[in-house]
């Protein structure tokens, strides 16, 4: 039986991206969750609003049938991703993709909410700042995230 997530065994990854391209973005988080799914993962999909929301679940969808992956918008109905603009109720206790600049990392850290966060940032001004503060309270949090530029 897994162990429910602590700080003591969660981990916070960055992912940079190279440009500030909206697209680059949306494929990356798209290759995420197919990488996600293929090992055998779960995730949440924390985003900015539900526009944004309703266009990954498009792309999502809309994938090649190779390359489904099972989603639900807001947890309309239950399956191993799910799409949120605002922090889950219930979360699904492993991955939290967090692309939504009104998280606050101290809820899914305290609650233990998931095993592994991710946030992911491009190189625009806004979101390389945002990064370098959630960064901070990740620290002040007790974790130790690692970056990998793209």
């Amino acid at each position: 039986m897994a162990l429910a997530p602590t700080p003591a065994n969660q981990d916070v990854l960055f992912y940079i991206l190279p440009g500030d391209a909206p697209s680059d973005l949306d494929q990356f988080v798209l290759k995420l969750l197919n990488k996600i799914h293929r090992q055998g993962r779960q995730a949440d999909l924390l985003l900015p609003d539900e526009a944004t929301a309703q266009k990954f679940e498009e792309r999502i969808w809309g994938l090649r049938p190779e390359s489904f992956i099972p989603c639900s918008l807001n947890g309309d109905f239950k399956a191993p991703f799910q799409l949120y603009t605002q922090f889950p109720a219930t979360p699904g206790n492993d991955v939290l993709i967090n692309l939504n600049p009104a998280f606050e990392p101290m809820r899914a850290i305290e609650d233990g909410a998931y095993h592994r966060l991710i946030e992911i940032l491009d190189q625009s001004p806004q979101r390389i700042e945002l990064g370098r503060e959630r960064w901070r309270q990740y620290k002040k949090l007790g974790l130790t995230p690692t970056s990998h530029k793209l």
